[in-house]
């Protein structure tokens, strides 16, 4: 994604879903959205990689698990 020239982006982990697809189809080029691979939420070194690439305005969280039913059968990933 292409950013503002001088201005300090917005870090939008969760991209891929609904929630975050909707921020940066909202904001635009004042957001950052990375690849899961590159602010994986169930991966801390990879989020740690990911806030330290920059500096951030703010960071949104919009990464969610999704999957109720699979949820009560896999609660180790459910709540990573």
């Amino acid at each position: 994604m292409t950013m503002v020239t001088g201005q300090t982006p917005i870090l939008v982990t969760g991209g891929s879903g609904q929630v975050g697809g909707a921020i940066a189809k909202i904001a635009g080029n004042a957001v950052f959205v990375p690849a899961r691979v590159d602010g994986d939420l169930a991966d801390p070194d990879s989020l740690r990689r990911c806030f330290a690439a920059r500096e951030w305005s703010a960071v949104v969280s919009a990464g969610a698990y999704t999957a109720v039913d699979k949820a009560e059968s896999d609660r180790d990933t459910a709540f990573t």
